[in-house]
């Protein structure tokens, strides 16, 4: 009488049950198929009481108060070394990497948004079209987005527009296959392959994406990110067959370096 029952949640997902149980005083247990759900439940619900009410051990921090000092009640002194080592390790890697990732508009670009491109198969058009499930770049209300695709003769290139794509215009990629943007001639998944296993794919930017002071901004294609973050061919090592990668292993993805572009690569090695 009086004490609380443990709680299990065998499949816990993102800890929403046994966080609330915590914080209810129930002694909780979560567990998870999924290595990424386990990832996320131990660091809500198994780690913080381990550092709780402790101060932090940082140098920035641990100078101010003592242990039992109210401002490190809970877990606020493991968020103050999650805080700073965060920050140390962003320093860091902005040293090394920092060239690779340039201003736009004044803002630091964080990404760069591609899409992979075969040669039609039009022989009247002959040239690179893109592979797109969805041209959306932002739903967010009031911020909403696209990558535009514009046809110029033979060549395509990309605007990024303010609101959603016109029905049945997104994207270039469906379930049944893939359209050619030019001719509007159906793409067999069946040539899609056989042209990434021929070495044949290509990439094309389609919007740069930047920190703005409101969240997430996204620009037009420049021809300058396009040659900074230019597809370079480098040995990786061998991916392994897993069911989930076959669609990529389907299109020539053999290596792991195939699925990034050279940036990540460097940016891995940091």
């Amino acid at each position: 009488m009086g004490i609380p029952p443990p709680l299990l949640d065998p499949f816990a997902g993102v800890g929403s049950i046994p966080l609330e149980a915590q914080r209810l005083g129930l002694e909780a247990h979560a567990s998870d198929l999924n290595p990424v759900a386990v990832m996320i439940n131990k660091a809500m619900i198994d780690i913080p009481p381990r550092f709780a009410d402790r101060l932090p051990v940082n140098p920035r921090d641990r100078v101010r108060g003592t242990a039992g000092d109210a401002a490190w009640k809970g877990a606020a002194g493991l968020a103050a070394d999650v805080r700073y080592y965060g920050e140390w390790m962003r320093e860091r890697a902005f040293e090394r990497i920092g060239h690779l990732y340039p201003k736009h508009n004044g803002e630091t670009v964080i990404a760069w948004l591609w899409a992979r491109t075969v040669i039609s198969p039009n022989p009247a058009v002959n040239a690179p079209v893109p592979l797109v499930r969805s041209f959306v770049l932002s739903k967010k209300k009031g911020r909403e987005c696209w990558a535009k695709p514009v046809v110029h003769g033979k060549t395509v290139s990309f605007e990024v527009t303010k609101g959603l794509p016109p029905r049945g215009e997104d994207g270039t990629v469906k379930r049944t296959g893939a359209r050619c943007i030019i001719s509007g001639e159906p793409i067999p998944f069946d040539y899609i392959r056989a042209e990434g296993k021929a070495g044949r794919m290509g990439a094309q930017l389609m919007a740069i994406v930047t920190e703005g002071k409101r969240g997430r901004n996204y620009y037009s294609p420049a021809q300058e990110h396009t040659q900074i973050a230019e597809v370079q061919n480098r040995n990786g090592s061998q991916l392994v067959t897993f069911r989930r990668m076959r669609w990529d292993l389907g299109f020539n993805c053999t290596a792991f370096t195939d699925l990034a572009h050279s940036f990540h690569v460097d940016s891995l090695k940091c």
